[in-house]
């Protein structure tokens, strides 16, 4: 009971979805965070916030997604500080040698390395071995390595916008 006899406190179920969309329609940041930890209620961040937190270079670097691995990668390894791992995933292996093949020839990166993620599972018994009969099928190949940059340049700077100058306002 809420308030007296009879009354039923209503329970509303909150879709984490909902909310996602919603924070994402407001322009907030929702999973992106330079500050571990403060993901919820974060306000947007300002340009030049965005360009203090590029500056300082990533990590690391992790792509998985539809996107060209070959257009998109060698763009974004200039932001990653020297000596810092980077990992690409790819459900066919054409995209990955090509973008190997950039790498190294660029001299972008090191000790680039391709493998496949299948891995077959074998079931042991007294006096038979075979493989697990219920296997997955998915599979695709990672390529990873360490960024260099032998050639000695430095990433690109991050353009600013060229704001237009307010007019004055004119008092009548």
């Amino acid at each position: 009971p809420a308030g007296g006899e009879g009354e039923v406190a209503v329970v509303k179920e909150v879709d984490p979805l909902a909310v996602r969309r919603k924070r994402v329609e407001m322009g907030q940041r929702v999973g992106l965070s330079f500050r571990p930890g403060a993901i919820h209620n974060q306000r947007k961040a300002s340009l030049e916030e965005v360009q203090e937190e590029l500056g300082k270079g990533f990590d690391s670097l992790v792509v998985c997604g539809s996107l060209c691995p070959k257009a998109l990668v060698p763009r974004l390894l200039p932001l990653l500080k020297l000596s810092a791992p980077f990992v690409v995933f790819s459900p066919s292996p054409q995209p990955l040698f090509a973008l190997q093949e950039i790498l190294i020839k660029e001299e972008m990166a090191m000790a680039v390395n391709m493998s496949e993620t299948w891995m077959r599972e074998y079931q042991v018994l007294p006096g038979r071995t075979h493989p697990t009969m219920q296997m997955s099928g998915a599979s695709g190949y990672i390529l990873q390595g360490i960024r260099v940059d032998k050639k000695g340049r430095r990433p690109p700077p991050i353009p600013t916008p060229v704001k237009a100058p307010r007019e004055p306002a004119v008092k009548k």
